[in-house]
């Protein structure tokens, strides 16, 4: 970037899309490598921004490290992913924005291991009321395969707990637990592209700039024929082909020689909706860029997956109310399905279109 184009940046606007993109430690370290000049109110802003993510990853780091050998006294799995572990393999410095530590914990486990963290004075939270969770009320909501993570905290550490990467009820085909028998590299790259990809369509760009540098590190490395393979048996291919397109178009990243040779159809279905979603800078956990989210991932599977099959088990995971989610204008018995479905789109749709 030059002087030219920093002086035409729109300040206001820019930091109104950081709740999506996150986009701020990348920006202040790009200024100052280039000698760029801030507006001096945005300078101090993103300099204590960057100094902020910095002492988070080191505290992240620190309790992980004593999670870690926890678990593994109790022969539990967890595995740190996303946050400061992307940071430290992808960049020479805290450049991803993140305000949580996120553990990835086995299916197989759950019970045990939110227990566990309960024994280290961690109280699950839930996220729309404040309100304190007990294991038990998750273990009763398992069934529910909309619940795939919670929020635990103690003082200021927040974890975000996850048994998945992403809904059960997207198409996606990987076995559970898988991503504990691969090594880093290979669980920073599926977690890439079940995460940022088949969860979030790439739709923002702190996470497509974390695909980029990946890609730009294992470049011709690796033995991309059996992982293509692999995607495709997963229903994630597509959303491969989505990454690499948008990184070679928008991000002027060169897809590494040895995948253009085997992938010769490297497009996009639906560019035109990803660069408006992008400009407009707004989470998708408002009403109608739920809308836009849900169009883009729908026309981003393969063309394997069923969009009839994704609608119906969509409903399916939401027909039943559950103690992690927002308190649901009514609530009728369990086996009302379809009542249950329209009170929890009404719910959504009046708290993200009228309360701020």
């Amino acid at each position: 970037m030059d002087k030219t184009l920093a002086a035409h940046i729109d300040w206001p606007k820019f930091f109104e899309m950081q709740d999506l993109h996150g986009l701020q430690p990348m920006l202040n370290a790009m200024f100052k490598k280039n000698g760029l000049p801030f507006p001096e109110r945005y300078e101090v802003e993103l300099s204590q921004f960057g100094m902020k993510q910095a002492i988070f990853d080191l505290s992240f780091k620190a309790e992980y490290a004593k999670l870690k050998a926890e678990f593994d006294k109790h022969n539990l799995p967890i595995l740190a992913f996303k946050g400061f572990v992307f940071s430290d393999y992808l960049y020479p410095e805290s450049l991803r924005a993140g305000g949580d530590l996120d553990l990835l914990i086995s299916k197989k486990h759950i019970i045990e291991s939110l227990r566990l963290l309960e024994s280290f004075d961690y109280k699950i939270h839930n996220y729309f009321n404040g309100q304190i969770i007990t294991v038990e009320e998750v273990q009763g909501q398992l069934k529910n395969n909309f619940v795939h993570e919670v929020s635990m905290i103690k003082n200021q550490l927040h974890l975000d707990i996850h048994w998945g990467l992403c809904y059960d009820f997207l198409p996606y085909t990987y076995p559970d637990d898988f991503l504990f028998e691969l090594d880093k590299e290979e669980q920073i790259f599926w977690t890439l592209l079940n995460h940022h990809g088949g969860k979030e369509s790439w739709l923002r760009l702190k996470e497509l700039a974390d695909f980029g540098a990946f890609m730009q590190k294992v470049g011709n490395d690796w033995d991309w024929p059996p992982i293509i393979e692999k995607m495709k048996t997963f229903k994630l291919h597509r959303q491969f082909l989505h990454g690499l397109y948008l990184i070679d178009t928008f991000l002027d990243i060169e897809i590494p020689p040895a995948l253009k040779s085997i992938e010769r159809q490297i497009n996009h279905t639906c560019p035109n909706l990803v660069l408006k979603f992008w400009n407009k800078g707004k989470h998708w956990k408002t009403t109608f860029e739920r809308i836009a989210y849900e169009r883009i991932l729908v026309k981003s599977q393969d063309p394997s997956s069923s969009t009839f099959e994704y609608v119906r088990n969509f409903m399916r995971a939401y027909t039943r109310p559950n103690s992690v989610e927002e308190k649901r204008l009514i609530t009728f018995p369990e086996n009302y399905l379809f009542l249950n479905f329209l009170s929890k789109v009404l719910t959504y749709a009046l708290n993200r279109t009228f309360k701020k």
